[in-house]
């Protein structure tokens, strides 16, 4: 079993953030906060509101969302979304985003998407890792229109807890240290990221708030290694292309 440390810092590398799908809810509205998770330990969802004293949790799932496109979403691949960062001294550089589905938000099955990655930052200590992704859209599949998720002031993170809605706190789970899961030498991570923001962007949904929680897996995205068989091939081949120009 892999034992978790104390809060840390993400040491400099390359990873894939997997956000982790919500198999113990099912893809049904009507969900109530409640249900969903004790504080510390929530399901990976998105909580929508639908008028201040209503309150519901969508899933996030491994699928597609129907009728979405414009975006990369990856089905069956494990996870409710993968993305990849670096990290350089505690800053945090983002290299890809891909979400799949929320299910049965108030306005419909959801998928998120980005436009612009080098708009993104994030830094990370032995506090808060903290991922600000002002600039994702979602796209509704009963709606043609954008809803620009305003980050402005709102972002995810570890650190903190929130409240919203008339909801909360939901508290972030800061990272942890869980060893080398993925067998390539490099420690991998645990985290509960949350956030609270309002929908904008110019739609119909301006204004409604929403929770995010995503229970997530960092994981070193660390090169390959070359074999050693594969170095001395090379240099046998060049030393013999050296020796034949020589004759």
């Amino acid at each position: 079993m892999v034992s978790t440390a104390s809060a840390v810092a993400i040491v400099d590398g390359s990873y894939t953030i997997e956000i982790q799908i919500t198999p113990e809810i099912s893809p049904a509205p009507g969900i109530v906060v409640p249900d969903v998770g004790v504080d510390g330990a929530w399901n990976t969802s998105f909580i929508f509101g639908i008028e201040p004293s209503v309150t519901y949790s969508s899933g996030m799932f491994d699928e597609i969302a129907p009728d979405i496109g414009g975006h990369s979403t990856v089905s069956g691949n494990g996870n409710a979304g993968e993305i990849g960062i670096t990290v350089t001294g505690g800053s945090i550089l983002f290299t890809s985003l891909q979400i799949d589905t929320i299910n049965n938000t108030a306005g419909g099955n959801m998928a998120q998407y980005a436009n612009d990655l080098s708009i993104f930052s994030g830094v990370t200590s032995a506090t808060e890792t903290i991922l600000d992704l002002q600039g994702r859209f979602a796209m509704l599949d009963n709606s043609p229109e954008l809803i620009d998720i305003d980050w402005t002031s709102n972002t995810l993170t570890t650190g903190s807890s929130i409240s919203g809605q008339g909801v909360g706190p939901f508290s972030g789970t800061p990272v942890a240290n869980i060893g080398d899961v993925n067998g390539d030498s490099v420690d991998d991570y645990t985290a509960t990221f949350v956030s609270v923001g309002v929908l904008s962007g110019g739609t119909y949904l301006d204004g409604y708030p929403y929770i995010e929680i995503w229970n997530t897996q960092i994981l070193s995205a660390s090169p390959v290694p070359v074999p050693a068989a594969i170095w001395l091939f090379g240099s046998g081949l060049i030393g013999l292309i050296g020796w034949a120009r020589r004759k």
